[in-house]
């Protein structure tokens, strides 16, 4: 009942039963769920009236071990049903893949290719959750929609999530020709590059956490991301993660790396309710890996981050010395004991002449 008054427990929960059978759901279903009532609609959305498999039916259908499909449902993310029948009927397409992957380039690196998988996927599946909890499912329950009604309203959003499977396709093709021929591209087989790796961190993250509603909080975290996505992006690096109230990034000269981190800076200390953020720079050989990079510049620069003062850039030797001179205002912090670091860092705050 839209901005009105709502119906007690029992009418609340009523109503949402009487909803679900609507939808098609057993009321076998709905009395082995009666804790997770409100995702109910939105599972038959994704698999409908499939019949759930067991691990062995899976191993079965697919043509492998059994253990085999418990390794690759753990290293997607997924738990070890034990013998319920948990597993959906698609599954077996995920293992006949898993299994030419296999042919291609062996068990062991397919299975960690499918762990970077599954953690990308269920990073996919939160956010838009997250999403909807945070915007639509908070906005009907402040205007007093009854349980049916958000389980309705959940459902109509997993209809529309699920057109995002053909976006994924695209979007991976297109990844992956940037990858293998864009500026992150090496000709070496087991590629390490020289790259400058940049950590933003934004300045009194717990105040605000204490500070602000948690859907204002959610909105100025979703301002930092988005600006320093585009920000990265628009200036040819990559966002290689989310840590939190930090993101890293990657570009290919420490130029770039500087002039976006001090775009960021800014966008920040315009923001309403962001208090500041504060940013590191290094340079040198990285090594790819699963997506993410290691090495000494990226243990460095996450290291030096808390050395900047708020609104400020911290950056190494090196980065510091393949800068234009010209562009750049640059003071000599000395040199610091770093975590990890025997030999104390040189480090120099920089800012940019215009």
């Amino acid at each position: 009942m839209p901005g009105g008054q709502r119906n007690g427990p029992d009418d609340e929960h009523a109503g949402l039963v009487e909803y679900l059978r609507s939808v098609g759901i057993a009321d076998d279903d709905i009395a082995a769920n009666e804790g997770v009532l409100l995702s109910l609609a939105s599972r038959r959305v994704l698999f409908g009236d499939e019949p759930r498999m067991t691990v062995d039916e899976v191993a079965d259908a697919a043509g492998c071990d059994a253990e085999l499909v418990r390794r690759v449902r753990l290293a997607a993310g997924l738990p070890d049903p034990g013998a319920a029948p948990a597993c959906s009927r698609l599954e077996v397409v995920v293992m006949q893949s898993f299994l030419l992957g296999v042919d291609a380039i062996g068990e062991n690196e397919t299975l960690q290719f499918t762990r970077v998988l599954g953690n990308a996927t269920a990073g996919l599946a939160e956010a838009a959750l997250a999403t909807f909890a945070s915007n639509r499912q908070a906005s009907l329950v402040e205007e007093g929609e009854s349980l049916a009604g958000i389980a309705r309203a959940g459902a109509e959003a997993t209809v529309a999530l699920l057109s995002v499977a053909p976006v994924l396709d695209v979007l991976l093709r297109l990844h992956f020709e940037a990858a293998s021929t864009g500026r992150f591209s090496s000709q070496e087989p087991a590629p390490r590059m020289s790259l400058s790796v940049a950590f933003v961190d934004l300045v009194e993250s717990t105040r605000l956490t204490l500070a602000l509603p948690e859907r204002e909080l959610s909105a100025a975290l979703s301002d930092f991301e988005r600006d320093a996505s585009d920000v990265v992006v628009a200036s040819g690096g990559r966002v290689v993660k989310r840590i939190g109230d930090a993101v890293m990034f990657v570009a290919s000269d420490a130029a770039q790396a500087c002039r976006a981190a001090t775009t960021i800076l800014d966008r920040v200390a315009a923001h309403p309710q962001l208090h500041a953020a504060r940013a590191a720079v290094a340079a040198g050989d990285v090594l790819p890996r699963d997506g993410d990079y290691f090495g000494a510049p990226v243990n460095l620069a996450a290291r030096a981050v808390p050395i900047a003062e708020p609104g400020a850039i911290v950056v190494t030797r090196e980065v510091r010395d393949a800068l234009p001179a010209h562009d750049w205002h640059v003071v000599d912090l000395g040199a610091h004991s770093l975590k990890g670091f025997d030999d104390p860092v040189e480090l120099f705050a920089i800012s940019p002449t215009s």
